[in-house]
């Protein structure tokens, strides 16, 4: 498909709708490599939108716009752009949507419907102006996409019944929040904010424009309430761009007399977001009404305590009632007041926040997304047509002509098991998974192949379907349970051969492995690579991932790294992949680093292992059944020789050392160490490719044969092999092609 993006609605300064605009589409360039996107938005607000890292994705330079010509251009000029772009799903991200689409299907992004709720807050001309948009899309689109439960229940309330209104339309795809959002920051870096800022004192915090509808005159005279029962100390910070709501903001400020207590930052870039969060004993939102609530889900993944309107998308977010508030501003005071002095109750919000903030990712808005354009199905204007033939049956694809010319068929199959078009999808992904172990000579089982399924959500029993199916035609083979690309039977017993490979260096060196595991401040060690599937050479490394403890990640790696050399094993254990407790979240979010997350092979600390993968939830993304592991299926996977049962022997030596390398003293060298580290490394590493590489305080990475690239090439050329011999004897079958 062709997908054309309108984001000519994306300000200079990313907020709210800005951040789901850039986000998004970020986050479909990391996922969807097959599509084709043009990216439309204004020349000036491209370096928002980042540098994509798939070819797939062009950027279409707008002027820059005044608004009315900017409104003037979504409504007719982008239809003519579509149409002369060969444009197959259009998608307005900003609730409009172009006249003469043609044969487009067309998706709308709608935030919220504050609009028709509370019209009072709005100048009359944009209020009727997003009226009649939102009305006209719901008349015209193909999908409706609603950032939030809420938004889909408000659209219903206020349409059901209505000309235009169809059920089928609305499509819930919940906003994410970014994975920098759950590192942490220094102490000395939210410091330094605050004495930039003029922060001096403890502060409670508002980010978010200061319109109307955020109802800031209420939060102010809740604060002013605060400051009359003895909290003289606090300040009230309101971080955002000015809006319809600042005359009335400061009229409340001074009528309160708090011209001294109240700080207004305006724009916060995002260098300084992180450490006001960080800095904040309280984030509080009042808002009247909220489509979804991004400041709400940021600070929660920092663990900072929020309180929110009990109303619209924010009782959505909200994981605790102790999180909403409703009523007048003494309500409100006595309510902030609880979570500033109880500490048990702040300290429990903390926990419950941020474990609810992990459920939410760009990478799962970007694959619901990417389902909603499929499921449109718009006919190809680039592709041959094809005739939806009974399920694997190529003799009808095939085509002596369309061969000749170079010309690929596209497959379409259909199914009679009731799983309609999605078992399409579901046998595309089963080929590719075995394509994809086929690279390193390993046949999988059939409940590993469902395991593993590459970016399809599936059944068990949907998968054995599809695997019965290509067994028929003959594309794949199987040998007991294991299943396998025709014609590669050959690795059944390569697979068994280095299973005993792995088992046996696994064997040899569990001393040294219950060395790491037992090393002060090692938390979680994990089998990864080949030795993670059993699948290692004989003259083979074995690759650990490694998570500490909090703030002792670079003096564990060295000093580990220093005993290695001097045992002489330094090549043997690679330490390639360390994290500390305190930035488990994988900034790279790729299938391959997906892949190397979601199969470690646990050896010790469990319970940090399951704490990383709920920190990358996004790997479920491009894994959607490995999210489904528990500890018992993790223990099990654990080699017996090396399963920890109870305390290790020699645990309190481990202890007496924690407790000695605790000393403040070792805060110094840790800085020290990691100082030295970082400059040595990138000096050694300058050869290796973009993100290959990752030296940073708590996380180290250091994949200097980084071969992401070559894989993806050769599963490519793999997957166009096996089609193309598959096309080619269907060919020889065939005389006659059906198109």
């Amino acid at each position: 498909m062709r997908i054309g993006i309108d984001a000519s609605s994306l300000p200079p300064t990313v907020a709210g709708a800005g951040r789901y605009i850039c986000s998004l589409i970020r986050a479909l360039a990391q996922i969807d490599h097959d599509n084709e996107y043009l990216i439309f938005a204004k020349a000036g607000t491209q370096n928002l939108l980042g540098d994509w890292p798939a070819e797939n994705f062009h950027f279409a330079p707008l002027p820059n716009f005044s608004r009315p010509a900017r409104l003037l251009w979504q409504h007719c000029g982008a239809g003519l752009h579509g149409h002369h772009n060969r444009i197959d799903v259009w998608h307005g991200l900003h609730y409009s949507l172009p006249y003469f689409t043609g044969p487009a299907r067309t998706v709308s992004t709608f935030h919220d419907m504050a609009f028709f709720l509370h019209p009072y807050l709005y100048p009359p001309i944009k209020r009727l102006y997003f009226q009649q948009t939102i009305r006209r899309a719901l008349a015209t689109a193909d999908a409706i996409v609603t950032v939030s439960q809420s938004t889909a229940d408000d659209v219903r309330r206020l349409f059901n019944g209505r000309s235009g209104f169809a059920e089928r339309k609305l499509r819930v795809v919940h906003s994410g929040v970014e994975a920098k959002f759950f590192s942490r920051v220094s102490a000395e870096h939210v410091e330094r904010v605050k004495i930039r800022r003029g922060l001096n004192s403890p502060y409670l915090l508002f980010i978010g424009t200061f319109e109307k509808r955020k109802n800031l005159p209420l939060l102010i005279e809740a604060f002013s309430r605060l400051r009359r029962r003895g909290h003289q100390d606090l300040l009230l910070v309101l971080a955002g761009q000015p809006d319809n709501g600042r005359a009335e903001v400061e009229r409340t400020i001074a009528q309160e007399n708090l011209q001294d207590a109240v700080r207004c930052l305006g724009y916060v870039p995002d260098v300084d977001i992180m450490p006001l969060y960080h800095g904040a004993k309280l984030l509080v939102l009042p808002s009247v009404h909220e489509g979804f609530g991004f400041p709400l889900l940021e600070a929660m993944a920092g663990g900072v305590p929020v309180l929110a309107a009990d109303n619209s998308a924010m009782r959505e977010l909200a994981v605790d009632p102790e999180m909403l508030c409703s009523g007048d501003a003494e309500m409100w005071a006595k309510k902030i007041e609880r979570l500033l002095v109880d500490h048990g109750l702040r300290q429990e919000l903390i926990v419950r926040g941020r474990q609810h903030a992990r459920t939410f990712s760009w990478q799962q808005t970007a694959q619901a997304t990417l389902a909603v354009y499929e499921s449109l199905q718009p006919p190809s204007r680039h592709a041959v047509p094809v005739r939806v033939v009974r399920a694997f049956d190529l003799k009808s694809l095939a085509s002596s002509a369309a061969t000749r010319n170079g010309i690929v068929p596209v497959m379409k199959i259909s199914s009679s098991n009731g799983y309609g078009n999605g078992f399409e999808k579901i046998c595309g992904a089963v080929l590719k998974t075995l394509a994809y172990a086929d690279l390193f000579d390993y046949p999988l089982r059939a409940e590993e192949v469902h395991e593993g399924l590459l970016a399809c959500d599936a059944s068990f029993e949907e998968v054995q379907e599809a695997l019965e199916a290509w067994e028929n035609r003959g594309v794949i083979a199987r040998t007991g349970p294991l299943f396998f690309i025709r014609g590669r039977g050959k690795i059944v017993a390569v697979r068994e051969q280095r299973r005993q490979q792995t088992r046996g260096l696994l064997q040899k060196h569990a001393r040294l492995i219950k060395f790491v595991i037992k090393f002060p401040f090692v938390r979680s060690v994990s089998l990864s690579g080949a030795a993670a599937f059993e699948n290692s050479h004989h003259r083979d490394d074995i690759d650990l991932f490694v998570i500490t403890a909090g703030k002792r990640l670079w003096s564990v790696y060295t000093a580990l790294a220093l005993l290695l050399k001097l045992m002489g094993k330094r090549r043997l254990l690679c330490l390639n992949c360390l994290v500390d407790l305190d930035h488990l979240s994988i900034d790279e979010s790729d299938f391959f680093v997906a892949h190397q997350i979601a199969f470690l092979r646990p050896l010790s600390g469990i319970e940090h292992l399951i704490e990383f993968h709920t920190a990358n939830a996004w790997t479920s993304a491009h894994l959607p059944q490995c999210h489904l592991r528990s500890a018992d299926s993790l223990s099990a996977k654990t080699p017996a020789l090396l399963a920890n049962n109870g305390q290790p022997k020699g645990f309190w030596f481990k202890e007496l050392a924690e407790t000695i390398w605790s000393w403040r003293l070792f805060d110094y060298l840790e800085r020290l160490v990691f100082g030295f580290y970082r400059r040595r490394i990138r000096r050694l590493t300058k050869h290796a490719s973009a993100g290959a590489v990752v030296v940073e305080p708590g996380q180290i990475k250091l994949f200097t044969n980084n071969h992401r690239h070559r894989i993806k090439n050769a599963l490519h050329q793999r997957l166009q092999q096996i089609l193309k011999t598959e096309l080619l004897e269907v060919e020889n079958e065939t005389s006659q092609a059906v198109f």
